[in-house]
């Protein structure tokens, strides 16, 4: 369990310093989007080179997913108090529905406005909450490697 609280330590505060690994491939996947609204959804070919970078993409988010819900369910064995395992597998499961809830709401690419929006929102840089979300996990990983070293 050591091993594995530092080892998502190290991803968060690499998630910290450098930001979304896979930023690129999210801003071509959006680009696609406008090329698709754009042309028509009959006359589209999607673009073969994001074959690969899509699936990393989404198996690297499956993989995160079932890992951090694996490892905090493993947490509560380890973690005395269990009120800052319980309070992040909550925080946890929010932001999966907010993500949900926020994947369903489907961009304006009907207009010039909508689609430099859109491009805005790709390129933007990191949010507050997600710099706090990050934070909040490398203070959770900190507390859980004290816990178990100690």
């Amino acid at each position: 369990m050591i091993f594995f609280t530092i080892i998502m330590l190290m991803v968060e505060v690499f998630l910290l310093a450098y930001g979304k690994p896979f930023k690129q491939t999210m801003i071509d996947l959006g680009e696609e989007s406008i090329k698709k609204a754009k042309v028509g959804a009959d006359n589209y070919r999607p673009s073969i080179d994001l074959g690969l970078p899509s699936l990393g993409l989404i198996l690297t988010m499956v993989s995160t997913l079932v890992f951090d819900l694996l490892y905090l369910s493993l947490a509560f064995g380890h973690d005395p108090l269990a009120y800052p395992t319980l309070s992040l597998l909550g925080l946890y499961v929010l932001s999966i529905i907010a993500a949900v809830i926020k994947g369903k709401i489907k961009p304006d690419l009907t207009t010039d406005s909508g689609i430099h929006k859109y491009r805005n929102k790709l390129k933007s840089g990191r949010s507050f909450i997600s710099i706090a979300s990050i934070l909040i996990w490398i203070a959770y990983y900190v507390y859980m490697l004290y816990v178990l070293i100690v």
